[in-house]
Order: C-alpha cells, then structure tokens, then sequence
C-alpha cells in the first residue's frame, strides 16, 4: 500500500479536504483564505468549526501550517485536524524545508534575494512573534509536534502528486518542500494514557490536548473526563469560567444518562418520628494507604456513633492495614468493585443512606456517575479534590473560609459551599515521623529548599520562580522527591528545565520513592525550607514538612487549589509566609534563608505550633462536620 494511500477506504460521505490551495478537482472541497470561483469554504486551516467531528477522510494542506506559529498557534489548529479526521484519517502537510533552504544559501547556491523572495512566497505574511522558529520546520521537530498532537505513523514523502503545487517544488536538484504524512491516532487509551504521562512531568497544557484528542474519540468514558477535569487545575493561568463549564458539561452529561432515581423515603424519618442516628456513606476508592486516607480515618474514629450510623463504600481491591482500620471505624462496609452503577445506586437506596459524602472527586477510580443518580437526598463533596464535581445532584461542597473567600468562587460551583469553622481538612501526624532534627543548614553551611510533591504540580511557571530564587542564593540547593524523578528520562528533564533558566546542576538534588514510610519523612530533615507549588498547592506534603519543623512557602491563588496553603497557614498563624505573587514568594524566600537564626527557631516550635492549632484538633473538627451534617440535614428536610 502506498504511504499516501489511506489505510482504511473512506465511504463516499466523507469529505476530502484541500486547504490552501487554488486547484479544484474532482471529490475535494477547497478551502481558501480568499472567496473565488472554485473556493467551498473561506478560512486558513486554524479553525475548522463548519466541519462535524469524524467527517474528514484526509486533509491536503500544502505550504498553510507554517503560517502558524510553532508553539502557540500550531498545536490549536493540529487540535482541529485531528477533530475532523475521521480515526485512521490520513493528514498530508507541506511545509518550507528550510534546512535544505538554508543550506543553499549557506553553498551561495542562492542570493539573499532569492532566500527573501523564496521564504516570502512559501510563508506569505509573517507573524512577527517570539514564537516562530525557522528551525521547527525540519521532520523530526516537526514529527514530534505531529506525534503530541494524535498523530501516527509519521513519514516523510516525496511529492504528493495530488496536485500540480508546492509538494513538487524544487531549486534546481534540491527540494524545498517538506512533505509529511501521517494518520490520525485510533485509540483513546493510548492518548489518555498520554496524557497522563505529560502531566507527571509538568506539563498541563500538553497533557490537556491529549485528554481533549481522547474525548473527541471516546466522549463517553467517565475516567476520561475525569482526567481531562483534573488536568484542567494545573494550568499557570487558570481560567475558572473555562473549568467550571468543563465541569458541568460532565454532570450534564452523567445526568442525562443516568436513570431516574426512585422516590428516597429516608428524608421521612424525622417528619414521622422515627428515632435513630443519621445514616451516613462516605465513597472513596482510597481506604487504603493513601493519602485521603490520613485525613478521613481520624474523623471516621472520632465520629459520634450514637447520633450518625457510618457506611463506607469502597470502589478498591487492596486491603492494607490502613483499611482494617478504617472497617474497625464504620458499622458497615461495602465493596463496590464489579458492581454497576445502577447496582451501586440500588445498594445505597437499600442501606437508606441520608447523606452521601464523595471523597474522590474526579481523581483516579471515582464512582461520581453514582452521585448523578441521586440515591442519597442529600450528597456532599469534600476532602479529595479541590473544585467542583460538575453535577447539580451534589448538594454540598465542604470548604473552609480560606480556601475558599465568601463572594470569590460561589459561581464556579454546581454545589452550595458549606464553610467549616477553621479548616477544610484535620491533620494527624504520621506514627512512624521521627523526631526533628536541627536546622540543615547549620550543619552544612548552605541552605536547603525543598518539595516532595507530585511533579505534575512542578509546572514550567513553578520552575521559574524556584529557578529565580536558586540563582538569588547561589549556595543554596533544592531538593525534589517524588517517585521515578530519579528515572533516568525525568532527571535529565529536571536538569534541561532548570538549566536553561540558569541554575546549576550541583545546585538540585534529586530522588524517588524511599522504602519505607519512616525514610520519607526523615528525609525532611534536610531541608530547611519547602516549597508549595502553584496553581496546585499541597497538601499532606505541606504538612508532612511542618510537622518535621520545615516551614513552607506558599503562593495565594484565585481558587480552591491554589489556596489549600493558604488555609494551611493562616490556622497556624504564619499568615507572613503566603505570597500575593511571584515576586513576593522569591523575596520570602531568600529573605527566610539570609535569617538562620528564625529558620532555626521557626523548627523549633513548629510541631508545638501545629498541636495548638485547628489543623490537628480532631475532636473539634469532628464535632464541626457533625454540626455541619445536622445543619444541611436540617435544611434538606425543610424543603
């Protein structure tokens, strides 16, 4: 079969397009920037809004992709290829092979002149952005943005023959088009899969595209959805508007699909006089070692059993010893694993659960469809996403007034906010932490700044500031753990990241996974200062290094996400470590690193510090969320 040859015959009601050129043939539809006999569509290829996803059999685009620039406007319109093709669609492109044009001029095989008239005549009107890049328009960079943009079996080609155009055009012997072919990726799992691989490295934007390319093949799997939402928190620059439809768009969907719930009697039991204790079901796939876990297992213990009967759902097959602990807490348990959502809904009806708490979010293995068929009358997000679920059959979202400021973020919620008095969220320090030790610094003469979060937190952005301050104290280090960052691939990634913004190599340190829980936190040890990142602050990692004495830096954000270290310190009254912007997070941070003497005695206190405040008073949160349960319920009833 020829490489021009699409490897699957299109029926005849697929459209065959020709963007960009002039020649008008037999069974193509033209698309020109300029109407004129001939032409069927106006537009440059960027924007293919007038064709229905998987009508396109194979696009022809001679000399048009170059017009845009590499790394902005590029990948958008590869997005709108990729759309329209129908799976297994077949893409040509031509593009100025300006290796081989630079080559001639270089053998001054070709004037100056003619190098202007011939860049002219391939590329037409420049954009004068910072974004273009002679240098792309060469296979292999060019084969990689086809490749990360859903595109497979890439090869070059000799010219096309398709029409009488560009694809043929030579300088005496040499060529001086470009010609790629390549066709259309089929399987959403594979990009999905993707995706996730970009967004361990930091790389939201990309791995976004690959989430939206597995969509437009498969926008029926929840997992994909959920994915692609939970992506959409790591942007740079988030646009909240843009999120919260996404968000929605999936509880639209889910409850659409989702059969109608049968009438839920439980909400009677007050109104007939019925006496017993709040039935409440708490979801989560993560009973197990994990960390939603250290935060649920406290209250599950510190519940008030004679006033709330607790049931829990898990959607796991692990049991460890973190989920025998969690089954000792609960009057029921429930495996959810096998079970449809249909038969879920069911079982949640049967046990006449009150209130449904969702501890998952759109994270890895969630049951939110469950929640779009309503089988609780009251149901409530908290504890393991930072931003709504997107469905108007969650009644609540469990918050606190830090992470989430009355007036700033109510619009971008399908959910009402239910503040909690102090904090979102009760820390109970690990068993296994070791004692903190002193200051690093003090022993090795040069500080430590540190952070053990998920790289996908670690974005472009984030390196940058942490690359201004490293550069600001050049005896400093930085520490990053996480598992397989010491991967050979991820190291020498970390290395290029930093090193292009100026920081040394000897200046990071960095490692994977410990063998032991008891390892990982005696490594906070060695750092004197951690860093939070942003949009995505964290978490449990944030807490892990104060509870060993680090104190940590964190940068206020517009939402929820971006605002859990803002919560996190202000309970601990170390409002003097949150940053209003980046600028304001790197002089915090030299100026903490050019005073040992507070750094040391910061370390000193904290762990006193974190026991006196809310974030580790689990009787009191306890009886909070208890209150906070009575109060919807109240609510609920009186409707």
């Amino acid at each position: 079969m020829s490489p021009s040859t699409p490897s699957t015959a299109a029926p005849k009601e697929f459209i065959r397009l020709h963007i960009g050129g002039s020649e008008v043939k037999p069974g193509w539809t033209l698309m020109n920037r300029h109407a004129k006999p001939g032409v069927d569509v106006v537009g440059d290829g960027s924007d293919l809004s007038m064709f229905a996803n998987h009508s396109v059999a194979e696009i022809y685009a001679p000399f048009v992709y170059q017009r845009f620039g590499f790394r902005k406007e590029l990948p958008s319109a590869l997005l709108e290829a990729f759309r329209v093709l129908i799976p297994g669609g077949v893409l040509r492109l031509c593009v100025p092979n300006l290796e081989h044009i630079a080559k001639l001029f270089a053998e001054a095989q070709l004037e100056t002149n003619q190098a202007f008239l011939l860049t002219t005549l391939l590329y037409g009107e420049q954009n004068d952005d910072n974004d273009f890049n002679r240098s792309a328009w060469a296979f292999e960079p060019l084969a990689q943005m086809l490749d990360l943009m859903g595109f497979r079996k890439i090869a070059s080609q000799a010219p096309f023959d398709l029409f009488n155009d560009v694809s043929s055009l030579r300088l005496g012997n040499v060529s001086v088009s470009l010609n790629m072919i390549c066709e259309k990726e089929t399987n959403a799992i594979a990009l999905n899969n993707k995706g996730g691989q970009l967004l361990s490295q930091g790389m939201a934007k990309e791995a976004i595209d690959q989430y939206e390319m597995a969509l437009i093949l498969a926008p029926e799997k929840p997992f994909i959805q959920s994915n692609y939402l939970y992506a959409l928190n790591y942007q740079a620059t988030p646009d909240m508007g843009k999120i919260f439809a996404a968000h929605k768009k999936f509880g639209e969907f889910h409850e659409r699909a989702a059969a109608k719930s049968e009438p839920h009697q439980s909400a009677l039991h007050v109104a007939t006089g019925e006496n017993r204790p709040l039935r409440i079901g708490y979801v989560s796939s993560d009973f197990r070692q994990h960390a939603v876990s250290h935060f649920i297992e406290p209250v599950l213990a510190a519940h008030d059993k004679s006033k709330f009967e607790l049931f829990a759902y898990y959607h796991h097959t692990v049991v460890d010893d973190m989920t025998k602990r969690i089954q000792s807490h609960v009057s029921h348990w429930r495996s959810l694993v096998g079970k449809s959502d249909a038969d879920i809904a069911a079982m949640i009806r049967a046990d006449s659960i009150d209130i449904l708490i969702d501890l998952a979010g759109h994270t890895a293995t969630n049951r939110l469809p469950i929640f779009a068929r309503k089988p609780a009358p009251l149901q409530v997000a908290w504890l393991g996403y930072p931003n709504t679920t997107g469905l108007s059959t969650m009644d609540y979202r469990i918050t606190d007034a830090f992470a989430d400021p009355r007036g700033m973020t109510e619009a971008f919620h399908t959910e009402k906010l239910h503040r909690m008095p102090d904090c979102f969220s009760c820390f109970r320090a690990p068993a296994d932490a070791p004692a903190v030790a002193p200051l690093h610094a003090m022993r090795t003469g040069r500080v430590t700044f540190g952070s053990f979060n998920n790289f996908a937190k670690i974005t472009p952005e984030v390196i940058s500031v942490w690359s201004n301050i490293l550069k600001r104290i050049p005896t400093s280090t930085l520490f990053l753990k996480y598992k397989d960052l010491e991967s050979v691939p991820m190291t020498q990634f970390i290395h290029h990241q930093f090193m292009t913004r100026g920081v040394l190599v000897s200046q990071l340190r960095i490692q994977g996974d410990d063998a032991s829980h008891v390892e990982h936190m005696a490594r906070y040890n060695n750092i004197d200062i951690a860093l939070d990142p942003f949009p995505y602050n964290g978490t449990t990692t944030t807490l892990d290094a104060l509870w060993m004495g680090a104190p940590v830096i964190t940068l206020e954000g517009a939402s929820h996400v971006g605002r859990v270290g803002v919560s996190q310190m202000s309970n601990l009254g170390l409002q003097e470590l949150i940053a209003h912007n980046q600028s304001e997070y790197v002089e915090i941070a030299v100026a903490l690193a050019n005073d040992l003497p507070r750094l040391a005695a910061l370390r000193a206190g904290m762990r006193e510090r974190m026991l006196a405040s809310p974030l580790m008073n689990v009787a009191r949160f306890t009886s909070n969320l208890e209150q906070g349960y009575e109060q919807m319920w109240a609510a609920r009833i009186q409707k």
